[in-house]
């Protein structure tokens, strides 16, 4: 089986394109409020969640590899040990708010899913799942349904989604990743799904998936029932411009530099989910040796219906929202690494 040895990194192709358009727009001002957290620091933050008044999030610098933020006292716990045990981790990448007391995580690197309880400033592993079988292998993500039912999301042969059961089976298969025209889609779904990724997220219910790849300008929402899916609502209005490379051990697809870096984090509550855009091409992001971040975020309903744009003051990497939509926090640089949080008006 070939691997994608360029999974989850950007391989910029170093000649001029035409790119996807910069949707940047000008929203309503929001000020930030910094958090001074009382007994640590940030290292390289992640992405970020909300639970239970608790930020927690994944760090990419530090030995310890997660955080939890008390938002009441601006307190900071570390846990998670960066290695190869059973309780300890490679490269967690993404994660999945559950309830008031528990979420998950994804280990790209050692392809596990884990569930984790919260209870005051303790962090408890519940379970471990690998997710390891022949199309799971490639996943990009994993997300928890219910109890019986994982969603993966990778590059699949056909395939955009599976749904696995708790043993690693694959119960169905869904969609194929985007396309502009006819010549696009003759691309195998594989090759074509490495310019293709991007964010995938639950509703608080987990019966509602937003889709947005980075690079383009398009927004997906579907709707799940037990192991069924069907599409709520589909955007595309640009697409990235790339090329595909393939081997016989390896597969990517290289990134025109005037692409523009589209949606690169977001949050979901029951009502909305909320998208940070950055606006930046490649070339500028490879001459300032920096990383994505973005100033505007911009609000749907889940029926895909464009609610509100806000304008941050601070450009910030990574955002979550609490569940009754009353604040926004975020990861900034200012210059260093910061929690931050910005009160919203109601929608």
């Amino acid at each position: 089986m070939k691997s994608n040895v360029f999974f989850i990194l950007l391989i910029f192709l170093l000649v001029g394109c035409n790119g996807n358009k910069n949707i940047q727009e000008k929203g309503l001002p929001i000020s930030h409020n910094s958090v001074t957290l009382n007994n640590d620091y940030l290292g390289k933050p992640g992405p970020i969640i909300y639970v239970d008044n608790k930020i927690v999030g994944i760090d990419y610098r530090l030995d310890s590899c997660f955080f939890c933020i008390n938002t009441q006292n601006d307190s900071l716990y570390r846990f998670g040990t960066r290695g190869q045990g059973p309780n300890e981790f490679i490269y967690p990448y993404t994660l999945q708010h559950l309830n008031d007391t528990s979420f998950a995580a994804f280990d790209l690197n050692a392809k596990k899913f884990c569930l984790f309880t919260l209870k005051n400033n303790e962090v408890t592993i519940t379970k471990q799942y690998s997710v390891i079988n022949a199309k799971s292998l490639l996943s990009f993500d994993f997300k928890k349904i219910s109890n019986n039912s994982y969603l993966g999301f990778g590059p699949y042969p056909q395939e955009m989604f599976i749904i696995i059961d708790t043993l690693g089976k694959v119960k169905q298969s869904f969609f194929e990743f985007p396309y502009k025209d006819k010549n696009e889609k003759k691309i195998k779904n594989d090759l074509r799904a490495m310019a293709y990724q991007g964010l995938v997220n639950f509703n608080i219910s987990n019966n509602k998936l937003l889709y947005a790849p980075t690079f383009g300008d398009i927004i997906h929402v579907y709707q799940i029932d037990q192991d069924d899916m069907r599409i709520v609502y589909k955007q595309e209005n640009s697409y990235p411009v790339y090329k595909t490379e393939e081997n016989a051990d390896s597969y990517s697809a290289p990134l025109g530099v005037s692409n523009v870096g589209g949606y690169i984090s977001s949050s979901t509550t029951s009502k909305y989910f909320y998208l940070l855009y950055s606006g930046t091409t490649l070339k500028d992001l490879i001459k300032t040796k920096s990383e994505f971040s973005g100033n505007t975020v911009i609000v749907y309903n889940w029926a895909g219906e464009k609610v509100k744009t806000f304008s941050l003051d601070i450009a910030c990497k990574n955002i979550c929202v609490t569940p009754d939509d009353k604040l926004l926090y975020a990861i900034a640089e200012n210059p260093e690494p910061e929690l931050v949080y910005f009160n919203l008006p109601n929608l």
